[in-house]
C-alpha cells in the first residue's frame, strides 16, 4: 500500500503542527502583560466580587490598575524590591487580586498565606519564604511580619500615584512562591518566575483557550493552589474579567448572575 504524496504532505504538516515546540515569540512579565491589557481595554470590565457589605464590586481595567499602582507605590515605600517576598494573608476577595498584582508590579514576589491555616504554619511559611511584609485585611492578623492593611471599602492609598511605578522587571525574576502541603514533612516552596507563568499564559491565550475580551474566569481555588494564578491572571492579561467567588462558596447570587 502506498500513500499519495498530497496525503503524506498533509499528514507531515499536521504532525509538525501538533508537535510544535517553538517557544513563544517573546517573553515578558506579568506587569507588562497586565499593562498591555489595561492600555487596550481601559473601560472594559476587569473584576467582579462581593464586598463585605453584600454589595457587588465591579472594577474596570482602569479602576483596577489605579488601585494596583497605588498599592505598588506603597509597597515600594515600605522597602519592597526585586524578588523580595510579600505574604498575601487575605480571604479570596477583590483585595486579594489587587494585592497579587501590586506585589508583582512593584517587582516583588507574593507567597500565599491562608488565614485558615494554623498560626504555626503561617509563621513557618512566612519565615521560610523570607517575607519582608504581609498584606492582610486588618492589623494584628498575621504573625511575625510587618503588615500592610488592604481594604477597598476604606482605601488608604488614594493619595498615591495612579500611574504604574517605574520598576524594571526582568522575565527571569521571581513572581511568586507556592508551598507544598507538607503532608510528607516540612512544606517546601516552589519558586515560579515571570518568564514561566507568562509563557504559560501566552500559550493558553493564543493556542489553547483563545481567551479574550468579554470572556470571564471564575476565581474559586485557594491562592495556595497554583491553578488560582491562572484563574486570576488569564482573564486580566487578555481583556477578559475575573469573577471572584465568595470564600467558602461555589458561587454567589451576584457572581453567578454576572
Amino acid at each position: 500500500m502506498t500513500i499519495e504524496r498530497d496525503t503524506l504532505v498533509e499528514r507531515l504538516e499536521a504532525l509538525a503542527e501538533w508537535n510544535d515546540a517553538t517557544p513563544p515569540s517573546h517573553t515578558t512579565t506579568v506587569a507588562e502583560m497586565f499593562a498591555e491589557a489595561v492600555a487596550a481595554h481601559p473601560d472594559a470590565l476587569a473584576l467582579v466580587a462581593d464586598a463585605r457589605d453584600g454589595q457587588s464590586v465591579q472594577l474596570t481595567y482602569a479602576e483596577l490598575a489605579q488601585r494596583v499602582h497605588q498599592l505598588a507605590h506603597h509597597l515600594l515605600s515600605r522597602g519592597v524590591g526585586a524578588e523580595q517576598v510579600v505574604g498575601v494573608h487575605l480571604p479570596r476577595s477583590a483585595e486579594m487580586v489587587v494585592s497579587v498584582l501590586a506585589i508583582m508590579v512593584a517587582g516583588g514576589a507574593f507567597v500565599p498565606v491562608d488565614p485558615e491555616w494554623p498560626r504555626e504554619r503561617r509563621a513557618q511559611v512566612l519565615g521560610d519564604a523570607g517575607a519582608v511584609l504581609v498584606v492582610t485585611a486588618s492589623a494584628g492578623d498575621a504573625p511575625l511580619v510587618p503588615e500592610v492593611v488592604v481594604d477597598l471599602d476604606a482605601w488608604a492609598y488614594a493619595a498615591l500615584p495612579a500611574r504604574a511605578p517605574a520598576v524594571h522587571i526582568e522575565p527571569p525574576r521571581l513572581a511568586y512562591v507556592m508551598f507544598t502541603s507538607g503532608s510528607t514533612g516540612r512544606p517546601k516552596g516552589a519558586m515560579i518566575r515571570h518568564e514561566a507563568i507568562c509563557n504559560r499564559l501566552q500559550w493558553q491565550v493564543e493556542k489553547i483557550l483563545h481567551f479574550g475580551p468579554g470572556d470571564a474566569a471564575l476565581f474559586k481555588a485557594p491562592l495556595s493552589f497554583d491553578i488560582s494564578v491562572n484563574e486570576i491572571l488569564l482573564p486580566l492579561v487578555s481583556g477578559g474579567y475575573v469573577v471572584v467567588a465568595e470564600p467558602g462558596a461555589t458561587g454567589t447570587r451576584s457572581t453567578c448572575s454576572t
